[in-house]
């Protein structure tokens, strides 16, 4: 992974990135991060099946924190839990250019939830949140109803 984040990190026209069913794992997720906190061009990352979990998920976040292009990230199936998502939800409440965030497949669970609710009542600019077989409950689905009717 550190090959092809070194090289995507001086690249000029990629905008797509797409990995599936790798086991990239903390080390991996972190050189993928700063490749995408110094790439200008990708708008488009989607990491399905591939083992970021809990640990590598501070990494993504930081860099989402800080990335100005990209506008859709997958993060599909990743082994992401509900301290993960604590990162991520943080991170999007700065990051105004994200449109798409999936994170389906995840156990995000109703804490997840309520930390994604809270992001969305900061940001105005995502306008898709993938959560499908999340282990979201009515609980968490109450968070998120209450943060939408918030974000017009």
């Amino acid at each position: 992974m550190e090959y092809l984040a070194d090289a995507l990190s001086e690249n000029t026209t990629f905008t797509t990135l797409h990995i599936y069913i790798n086991p990239i794992r903390d080390v991996g997720t972190k050189y993928l991060a700063l490749t995408f906190m110094k790439n200008k061009t990708l708008t488009d990352l989607k990491i399905w099946a591939s083992i970021v979990g809990t640990n590598g998920t501070p990494y993504i976040a930081h860099a989402l924190r800080n990335n100005t292009t990209l506008t859709m990230l997958e993060l599909r199936s990743c082994n992401i839990q509900h301290h993960g998502v604590k990162y991520l939800a943080d991170a999007i409440k700065h990051n105004m250019t994200l449109l798409v965030l999936d994170v389906a497949e995840n156990s995000i669970t109703d804490i997840g939830a309520k930390h994604f609710a809270d992001a969305l009542r900061y940001n105005t600019t995502l306008s898709t949140l993938e959560l499908h077989q999340c282990n979201i409950e009515d609980r968490g689905a109450e968070y998120l109803a209450d943060a939408i009717r918030d974000n017009t």
